[in-house]
């Protein structure tokens, strides 16, 4: 994966590292949670015509691990970076993590609330 990212992108995936996004439109529903990501820098020359030649710093997102709960099988899956990267060019994860901030206030109106629970622990034989 090699996806260039701007500076918003870069704050967005800063924030949001960790915490609970949930799409909730019609062709895109799930919970997602951005686990780990990778960005790398090149310094590339960009050619001016009428003016000195500028370095400039360009930033690429070269890996991500992003969970989503898989609905057919009934699982917690790891989405493929080529998704990650359909979501990060079409989507704002930003209304991501707003419609999961919204989730559990319409939760919290009828009295319940999300928490976090510990994974079974294996028990060695």
């Amino acid at each position: 994966m090699k996806y260039k990212i701007s500076r918003e992108t870069e704050v967005m995936l800063q924030t949001l590292k960790g915490k609970m996004l949930m799409a909730s439109s019609s062709n895109n529903t799930g919970i997602y949670c951005i686990t780990d990501y990778k960005i790398t820098e090149e310094r590339k020359v960009k050619e001016r015509l009428f003016r000195e030649d500028e370095t400039v710093t360009v930033k690429y997102l070269t890996g991500i691990t992003m969970n989503a709960f898989h609905h057919e099988g009934k699982f917690l899956a790891v989405l493929t970076e080529d998704c990650v990267e359909r979501y990060l060019t079409f989507f704002n994860l930003y209304y991501f993590r707003q419609a999961w901030v919204d989730f559990q206030e319409e939760l919290r109106a009828f009295g319940f609330k999300i928490i976090e629970i510990e994974p079974p622990v294996k028990k060695e034989e």
